[in-house]
């Protein structure tokens, strides 16, 4: 569950601003991102995977959804 989290995280927020905000929401982390205990140090990176995956993912749509948009633009006489 705290893992989907992070993972829904990477729509909107940076792996720092994550990490702290989803941290201190789930008792994870201080308020400098640094794991609690031996528990969250596990979790983190598990987390991170999660978060990466998602952001990869979502920036990847991103630019295909440009690229296609300035493509559309340019066949139809548009300029880029």
């Amino acid at each position: 569950m705290i893992v989907e989290e992070f993972r829904d995280a990477a729509l909107e927020l940076t792996w720092k601003q994550a990490l702290i905000c989803m941290g201190l929401r789930w008792g994870v982390t201080d308020e400098a991102g640094r794991p609690v205990n031996a528990w969250a140090r596990h979790l983190i990176p598990q987390a991170k995977r999660a978060f990466r995956a998602r952001r990869r993912d979502f920036l990847q749509g991103e630019k295909f959804w440009k690229d296609h948009l300035a493509t559309l633009a340019i066949s139809a006489g548009g300029k880029k």
